[in-house]
């Protein structure tokens, strides 16, 4: 995964040096370098005044960083958020089956489901009438008999003699 431009921004910023970033970084100086060239380039400015020794930040540097670590706090904050809730399933599950299959089966799998993911939300709607599946915006849809609409994924779940 390539480092944000913005991350090496900040990492210089912090430790001081171009040469440090790169070993907090685990990246080769060069590469921090590049980085930081490419997002003065971006911007249109320079953000570092540069000797062989060190490294400090222009007005346009430090008028800059406190944007680069708003923008680093918020996608920290996405990753943490959707990795929290990774393989948790939330929203409303549409589904629909047949009336008595949905009442003996369906219904009494509900619970369980809701307890293991409660920020999902289940609209069940039994009918044992044809329903547009796609048109109500159904997730899911389970019938005894063979999908007439070709366009819909369909899995066997059960032998039905």
């Amino acid at each position: 995964m390539q480092i944000p431009d913005v991350e090496v921004f900040s990492t210089i910023a912090e430790s001081g040096s171009l040469s440090a970033a790169a070993r907090r970084l685990g990246v080769a100086p060069m590469t921090v370098s590049r980085r930081l060239a490419s997002l003065e380039g971006e911007l249109g400015v320079r953000l570092f005044h540069r000797t062989t020794r060190s490294v400090s930040l222009t007005a346009e540097g430090e008028t800059f960083l406190p944007f680069a670590t708003t923008l680093l706090e918020a996608s920290e904050g996405a990753r943490v958020s959707l990795k929290s809730n990774a393989g948790a399933a939330s929203g409303v599950l549409k589904v629909t089956a047949p009336t008595v299959f949905g009442q003996a089966v369906i219904m009494p799998l509900i619970p369980a489901l809701l307890a293991e993911h409660p920020a999902l939300r289940v609209d069940l709607t039994l009918s044992d009438s044809i329903v547009d599946i796609v048109g109500l915006g159904i997730d899911v849809a389970v019938r005894i008999a063979t999908p007439r609409d070709s366009a819909l994924i369909a899995r066997p779940l059960a032998p039905n003699p």
